[in-house]
């Protein structure tokens, strides 16, 4: 029952995640591996697991870049349950981290959490719908305060033949920033909202082979209002060893 190493961060539910081409995958996305020490136990049609892992904070400046005087003093400690059924699964995942700034003249620290729930349930026949939805507070920029940010995505996959299936995602990922407190620098770089569309067909040719078509867009807006997208069409073939 027990994991030692680098691994997918017990807050992250890999066989939630929709299927794209795109490599950067949907907004929304909790995506992370580290080093941990984690404990896994089935009860009761259940299964726990509870983990210490590397903390990593990341702390913004006044100038809206990173500060490198980040002080990590504990690891992050998570706890998921996860439901696992012939129709698929649900999974509920949370985090604590304690964050500390210390720039040897100033030092503060504070409090950050997530709560997460995510799945994959089968609707018909092959059809899959899979969902992510995420919250929690971090820190603020220039008093180390917690800010409040959510996100996820949902996505749909179809099956049209025996060996051609369709997936249509979304996500979108929300920073609640402090805005009256920032300075310009800050309001020039950082997001405020961002949203991705992701539609492909895939096409087995071979067991191992898969052939694909992607369309996507994605879209954000920055703290000062500044907006931009982007649009993106793609193909693939992957190699299934």
């Amino acid at each position: 029952p027990w994991l030692f190493g680098q691994a997918w961060s017990n807050y992250v539910d890999v066989a939630s995640y929709p299927e794209n081409l795109d490599f950067s995958n949907d907004t929304g996305q909790v995506l992370l591996r580290q080093a941990q020490l984690r404990y896994t136990m089935p009860y009761k049609g259940f299964i726990y697991s509870f983990s210490l892992e590397n903390p990593e904070a990341d702390f913004i400046d006044t100038t809206g870049g990173k500060r490198t005087d980040g002080q990590d003093s504990m690891p992050d400690i998570t706890a998921r349950i996860l439901y696992k059924r012939t129709w698929g699964h649900v999974s509920l995942q949370s985090v604590y981290r304690n964050l500390t700034v210390n720039d040897g003249t100033f030092k503060d620290s504070t409090n950050g959490f997530g709560l997460g729930i995510s799945g994959k349930i089968k609707i018909f026949n092959r059809d899959q719908l899979r969902f992510h939805l995420t919250a929690g507070e971090g820190t603020n920029n220039l008093s180390i305060d917690t800010q409040k940010a959510w996100g996820g995505y949902i996505g749909y996959q179809h099956w049209l033949t025996e060996n051609v299936r369709s997936n249509f995602n979304l996500g979108y990922l929300n920073v609640d920033w402090n805005e009256p407190l920032l300075v310009q620098s800050v309001s020039d770089k950082q997001n405020k909202y961002i949203k991705s569309y992701h539609a492909n067909i895939i096409w087995r040719l071979l067991p191992q082979v898969d052939l694909g078509i992607e369309i996507s867009k994605a879209e954000r807006e920055q703290v000062n209002g500044a907006k931009g997208d982007i649009n993106r069409l793609q193909m693939s073939a992957k190699y299934k060893f």
